[in-house]
Protein backbone atom coordinates (compact mmCIF):
# COMPACT_ATOMS: atom_id res chain seq x y z
CA UNK A 1 0.00 0.00 0.00
CA UNK A 2 1.55 3.76 -0.86
CA UNK A 3 2.15 5.80 2.11
CA UNK A 4 0.73 8.56 2.01
CA UNK A 5 3.56 11.91 2.15
CA UNK A 6 3.11 15.83 1.56
CA UNK A 7 6.32 17.31 -0.12
CA UNK A 8 7.37 20.69 1.49
CA UNK A 9 9.59 23.45 -0.11
CA UNK A 10 11.05 26.43 1.87
CA UNK A 11 14.16 27.97 1.51
CA UNK A 12 14.22 28.32 5.34
CA UNK A 13 14.98 25.05 7.83
CA UNK A 14 13.15 26.20 10.30
CA UNK A 15 9.79 26.53 8.62
CA UNK A 16 10.55 23.05 7.06
CA UNK A 17 11.53 21.29 9.99
CA UNK A 18 8.72 22.98 11.75
CA UNK A 19 5.89 22.01 9.36
CA UNK A 20 7.19 18.84 9.35
CA UNK A 21 6.50 17.92 12.71
CA UNK A 22 3.41 19.10 13.06
CA UNK A 23 2.51 17.20 9.92
CA UNK A 24 3.83 14.25 11.95
CA UNK A 25 2.19 14.44 14.92
CA UNK A 26 -1.04 14.92 13.71
CA UNK A 27 -0.80 12.25 11.81
CA UNK A 28 -2.07 14.13 8.48
CA UNK A 29 1.21 12.64 6.77
CA UNK A 30 3.04 8.99 7.11
CA UNK A 31 6.37 11.00 5.93
CA UNK A 32 7.20 14.32 5.09
CA UNK A 33 9.60 15.45 2.58
CA UNK A 34 11.21 18.45 2.77
CA UNK A 35 12.99 20.83 0.09
CA UNK A 36 14.91 24.22 0.12
CA UNK A 37 14.68 24.90 -3.49
CA UNK A 38 12.23 24.31 -6.62
CA UNK A 39 14.60 21.86 -8.66
CA UNK A 40 15.03 19.63 -4.90
CA UNK A 41 11.13 19.31 -4.62
CA UNK A 42 10.75 18.59 -8.28
CA UNK A 43 13.18 15.70 -7.79
CA UNK A 44 11.36 14.67 -4.80
CA UNK A 45 8.30 14.58 -6.70
CA UNK A 46 9.71 12.26 -9.39
CA UNK A 47 11.03 9.93 -6.56
CA UNK A 48 7.84 9.42 -4.88
CA UNK A 49 6.26 8.95 -8.30
CA UNK A 50 8.36 6.29 -8.71
CA UNK A 51 8.16 4.75 -5.32
CA UNK A 52 4.35 4.88 -6.09
CA UNK A 53 3.95 6.90 -2.97
CA UNK A 54 0.53 8.10 -2.52
CA UNK A 55 1.67 12.28 -2.45
CA UNK A 56 -1.27 14.10 -0.68
CA UNK A 57 -0.18 17.61 -0.62
CA UNK A 58 2.58 19.85 -1.94
CA UNK A 59 3.08 22.94 0.00
CA UNK A 60 5.26 25.26 -0.96
CA UNK A 61 6.82 28.97 -0.82
CA UNK A 62 5.97 31.03 -3.84
CA UNK A 63 9.51 32.72 -3.90
CA UNK A 64 11.91 29.36 -4.14
CA UNK A 65 15.67 30.04 -4.92
CA UNK A 66 16.90 28.00 -8.01
CA UNK A 67 13.88 27.40 -9.57
CA UNK A 68 10.84 29.08 -8.17
CA UNK A 69 7.33 27.82 -6.72
CA UNK A 70 5.27 28.58 -9.78
CA UNK A 71 7.75 27.16 -12.37
CA UNK A 72 7.66 24.04 -9.90
CA UNK A 73 4.34 23.90 -9.87
CA UNK A 74 3.76 23.75 -13.47
CA UNK A 75 6.72 20.85 -14.10
CA UNK A 76 5.35 18.49 -11.58
CA UNK A 77 1.93 18.89 -13.48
Amino acid sequence: MPESVILIADPQREQRDRLALSLMTTGLAARVLPSENGRRLITEYARALRREDSVVAIVLEVSLPIVGGKTASIAMR
